[in-house]
């Protein structure tokens, strides 16, 4: 590998994602939400700033909107249409520190480690989310969620895995089929 730029940041980033042209940053100390502009790798900069909430956990990128978890309990969504401008959209409450957060389609899979649970939001409507179903057994301290098909795949702090089927007939379920 070889360096080709850097920039400098006020504080330790917590976590970036990537969508296009942008790099997405939460700094955990600071509360910040920031997009870089990296279409020249060479040279990035700071394009976009704005705060989403308190103590930055995780988040992911899906269209024009950035679904940021805080340890406060709740999911920010942040509306990345304009780069130069995020415009917090929504705060929903979640579980007790949401620390991890997939997006399979119209719903956003959150796992709680606080309250050992995972939620699943319907995100059609990224300004407007809402809590469809909650799975409170089987997990212990969860770390993180994947979706596969209509699985959720939850690993835990204990050093176990948990499978939560997601969909019956259509119908949310989300009862534990391991």
């Amino acid at each position: 590998p070889l360096l080709a730029g850097t920039l400098a940041l006020s504080n330790a980033p917590q976590c970036i994602k990537i969508a296009g042209n942008y790099a997405y940053l939460l700094y955990l100390n600071s509360n910040v939400f920031q997009v870089i502009d990296i279409s020249n790798p060479v040279l990035p900069a700071i394009v976009g700033t704005t705060t989403a909430g308190y103590w930055l956990q995780n988040m992911t990128i899906s269209g024009n909107y950035a679904y940021v978890l805080n340890s406060a309990g709740t999911m920010e969504v942040i509306d990345i249409s304009n780069p130069a401008s995020p415009n917090n959209v929504a705060s929903v409450a979640t579980g007790s520190n949401p620390y991890a957060i997939y997006i399979s389609g119209i719903y956003a899979c959150i796992v709680c480690a606080g309250s050992n649970a995972m939620q699943v939001f319907d995100i059609s409507n990224p300004i407007a989310p809402g809590l469809i179903g909650t799975l409170a057994e089987g997990l212990s301290f969860p770390q993180s969620v994947i979706v596969s098909e209509n699985f959720a795949y939850i690993c835990n702090d204990n050093n176990s895995l948990t499978v939560a089927q997601l969909f019956c007939n259509n119908e949310l379920s989300i009862d534990p089929v391991t």
